[in-house]
């Protein structure tokens, strides 16, 4: 199990979800404080214009400064391992929002809505934020999927099941992650979050993919 260190880091989101196929698609950028000691990671070489040139304008970006822990389950009797993650997410307005991600976000709606076949804006390396610095740490595309893992009766307010198809944008490596969420602090909600990690950690990943199980 991994030690309990926090995390300061700044998620930001833009929606790409094609207003036609309304496939669900985004673009997932995150940054986490330099005092965390973490390496300078650049930015992304290319990206899949096959998904990015939707024609469809990319909604303003979510943006949300985080507090976090990551707590990481070894579970060698099951196909799959377990990360907890536990989080305090506090939302920033557009306005709000650093210059960069402004302007990165302003360059890669206009590149979404048109054909042209140059190479996508790459995300800023990093920006100043309420006097703390912030560093580029991944930048992905990611798609997501409903994930019909719960059993009829199961569905209990607070909790979500999906999973999430990642393309890393710098590596091009493809993943996949199972993710439950539990938002609510019922017991029930509770118990319902912990039953559904114990059954996808005992399912078995199609053959072939990358997937990792992860929990929050």
């Amino acid at each position: 199990m991994s030690s309990l260190a926090t995390r300061s880091i700044i998620d930001y989101n833009i929606d790409l979800t094609d207003l036609v196929t309304n496939q669900q698609l985004r673009e997932a950028v995150q940054y986490d404080s330099i005092a965390e000691g973490n390496d300078v990671a650049t930015g992304p070489e290319d990206l899949s214009l096959e998904d990015m040139a939707t024609g469809s304008p990319a909604r303003r970006p979510d943006c949300f400064e985080v507090i976090g822990t990551d707590v990481n389950l070894m579970l060698p009797d099951r196909p799959m391992d377990l990360q907890f993650s536990v989080s305090d997410r506090v939302p920033i307005v557009f306005d709000a929002q650093p210059a960069e991600l402004q302007e990165y976000w302003a360059k890669l709606n206009d590149f979404v809505q048109t054909n042209d076949v140059s190479v996508p804006p790459q995300p800023p390396i990093g920006f100043e934020h309420k006097g703390k610095t912030y560093i580029l740490q991944s930048s992905s595309n990611v798609r997501q999927s409903t994930e019909d893992v719960l059993q009829i009766g199961d569905i209990v307010d607070g909790v979500s099941v999906f999973s999430e198809n990642t393309l890393d944008l710098e590596s091009h490596q493809n993943s996949t992650t199972c993710k439950v969420v539990c938002q609510s602090t019922s017991d029930e909600a509770w118990n319902q979050f912990l039953a559904n990690c114990d059954r996808l950690s005992a399912s078995v990943p199609k053959h072939g993919s990358n997937d990792d199980d992860e929990s929050k």
